[in-house]
């Protein structure tokens, strides 16, 4: 959920919102957050890379997430 927190702000959303929206998601939030943390468990500096893109794919489930609850 940390990661798409910043697309969420951007919509002026809190973070109980956000995370009231994602409730029902459970699944996709769980498979997005073990994929993140096996690609943080690469060595150290590799994982510094792959924060940019990280972000970008929480900002994208989170589009898709509101895009199927409206």
């Amino acid at each position: 959920v940390t990661y798409m927190l910043p697309s969420g702000f951007l919509k002026n959303r809190g973070v109980r919102e956000q995370v009231a929206l994602l409730a029902g998601k459970k699944s996709c939030v769980y498979g997005f957050g073990m994929t993140v943390y096996v690609l943080f468990l690469l060595p150290p500096f590799v994982s510094i890379f792959l924060l940019p893109g990280i972000i970008l794919g929480g900002t994208e489930l989170l589009r898709l997430v509101e895009d199927n609850s409206q």
